[in-house]
């Protein structure tokens, strides 16, 4: 099986948390994680579940979570953050949106096959 990071955007979108303008993205974000999520290896960190924590509605933050609890963990060890402070020194990742660079840089170290994300932009 193929390996795939599962980013915090995800259960968002699943759980269609927050404003969303295209609403297609959404439809297709279910429609794979109820018929082909299971045909992977699916990882998270520990990064996606502090982002989730922040989640104010305690029932939406409680769903999201409940979404990862079979999922692999996958620690955040400090060569992360080298290849984080790399990506951003380099330009490759923006400044302002660390946490894209921690989940990008989470994959890359861990060698993961695909990095999934919710984000529609």
């Amino acid at each position: 099986k193929k390996n795939i990071y599962i980013e915090t955007t995800i259960q968002a979108s699943i759980l269609t948390i927050g404003t969303t303008r295209i609403f297609s993205y959404v439809a297709m974000t279910k429609e794979w994680w109820d018929n082909h999520s299971n045909q992977f290896n699916l990882q998270t960190s520990v990064a996606v579940f502090e982002e989730l924590s922040f989640i104010p509605n305690i029932e939406k933050r409680e769903n999201a979570l409940k979404i990862l609890e079979n999922i692999n963990y996958l620690d955040i060890v400090e060569e992360i953050e080298d290849i984080v402070s790399i990506y951003i020194k380099n330009k490759i990742m923006p400044e302002n949106v660390v946490g894209d660079a921690i989940h990008l840089a989470i994959a890359f170290y861990y060698k993961c096959d695909f990095l999934l994300t919710g984000t529609a932009n």
